[in-house]
């Protein structure tokens, strides 16, 4: 499901240097125009636990402009929510948007 949109995103934006954060589950596709750095989010991230907050820690400091969430879930909004991004495009419902 992803594929096609990093793909878009890419040819839309070459100038752009574009990061996404997925489990390292998620991770099975090679598509050559996604050439840009990748940052995976690490799979033993779950709940709100220490790890959660120090990785929006480590989020906050790229200083993104932008974050498109592809998923509901509440603890990807709360992620991007913790890291300060300061907009961030997603699902109405689980927080995203």
């Amino acid at each position: 499901m992803a594929q096609p949109f990093y793909s878009s995103l890419v040819k839309a934006y070459p100038q752009s240097e574009i990061h996404f954060l997925s489990s390292e589950a998620l991770i099975t596709f090679d598509d050559s125009s996604f050439s840009q750095t990748k940052k995976i989010l690490p799979k033993d991230i779950k709940g709100l636990g220490a790890t959660f907050f120090l990785f929006a820690k480590e989020l906050e400091k790229e200083k993104y402009d932008l974050a498109l969430s592809l998923t509901s879930s509440l603890s990807s909004s709360l992620l991007l929510r913790a890291a300060k991004i300061p907009l961030r495009v997603g699902f109405a419902q689980g927080g995203s948007g």
